[in-house]
């Protein structure tokens, strides 16, 4: 089965200071061992990158350089599939 991880997951999963991000590693690791796999969506990606380039005085924002953000969008990508969508 193919789990599809909502971007407050997804933020919380590649933020290590984040008082969920033991709960949700651990969640997550639960469900790739039994079996399965864990998808996100472009649209998810996006989000991600807003938030952690966001300015922290602004909504939640991370202020991580672009840089910084590149990185966790790699260990995303290592970890799940990224769907692409497709045209009608």
């Amino acid at each position: 089965m193919r789990y599809l991880l909502d971007t407050g997951v997804i933020v919380r999963l590649l933020h290590r200071t984040d008082s969920d991000h033991m709960l949700i590693r651990k969640a997550l690791r639960r469900l790739v061992d039994g079996g399965h796999s864990l998808v996100c969506a472009r649209q998810n990606v996006v989000e991600f990158w807003n938030v952690c380039t966001r300015p922290a005085i602004a909504r939640g924002g991370f202020n991580l350089s672009v840089a910084e953000t590149a990185k966790r969008l790699r260990v995303l990508e290592r970890l799940t599939d990224i769907l692409n969508a497709k045209r009608v």
